[in-house]
């Protein structure tokens, strides 16, 4: 899908994508390096306030993440999953007027 800027309202989130644009694109992988064996991650905390699980890294070294079209590497700090009970209530965003049950 393509993202215009008439696709984002003037408050910016969430968006609805309306015109589904189809093309086949090949992407590196996205990377995620972990810690050696000897370095431990201090904890990873799970938190559930029921429109999202939210998953928070400490420690140091933590994760770090690299993916297509970025530079550098990256901090992997948190991990967020909006959900919903039904399965076209989870997500912020809409493509086609249509929501998702995650994203």
């Amino acid at each position: 899908y393509k993202v215009t800027c008439q696709d984002i309202s003037l408050q910016g989130s969430p968006i609805n994508i309306r015109k589904p644009v189809s093309r086949i694109q090949y992407w590196k992988p996205l990377i995620v390096y972990f810690p050696e064996k000897s370095e431990k991650i201090e904890s990873l905390v799970f938190e559930n306030n029921n429109k999202f699980l939210k998953v928070s890294i400490k420690g140091n070294p933590t994760l770090e993440l690299e993916a297509p079209g970025l530079e550098n590497r990256y901090l992997l700090k948190e991990i967020q999953f909006h959900f919903g009970c039904e399965s076209n209530r989870g997500s912020e965003h809409q493509i086609l007027g249509q929501k998702f049950a995650m994203e």
